[in-house]
């Protein structure tokens, strides 16, 4: 990351998890990070079970992220306590279900997040992106 011009950063990742998907921008929104403009390409917020997240296009390198809000109620925390085993809950299970639904939509090349966000990142590019990891 970060070694094409205007390629989303991970910079843009940490501010984008960590300020702007607690603002609950609405789709079409565009945002300013770090002298980019990213588009909110869909928001799903307030969710019963707390899977709350956005998807977000960096427009000058049209890179779609996923970017997934932090631990916010006592089911998180029991997710939380389940990431380091096999045994996923549902929340978990969730998470993997919404993103085989985007990248059905979108050609997703980021996901970032922050204390339970981080987690269910971490599992996405686990899962999807084993292939780069090294």
């Amino acid at each position: 990351m970060g070694t094409k011009l205007n390629e989303t950063s991970n910079l843009d990742l940490i501010e984008l998890s960590g300020k702007w998907v607690y603002q609950s921008p609405s789709r079409g929104v565009s945002l300013e990070v770090n002298e980019q403009t990213y588009e909110v390409k869909e928001g799903i917020y307030n969710t019963s079970n707390d899977l709350d997240y956005m998807s977000v296009e960096n427009v000058a390198a049209s890179e779609i992220s996923m970017v997934f809000q932090e631990t916010q109620g006592f089911q998180d925390i029991v997710t939380d306590g389940s990431l380091p085993n096999d045994f996923p809950d549902a929340q978990l299970k969730g998470v993997e279900a919404t993103f085989e639904s985007m990248s059905r939509k979108y050609d997703i090349t980021n996901v970032s997040g922050n204390l339970l966000g981080g987690g269910l990142a971490n599992m996405d590019s686990a899962v999807y992106f084993s292939e780069f990891l090294f």
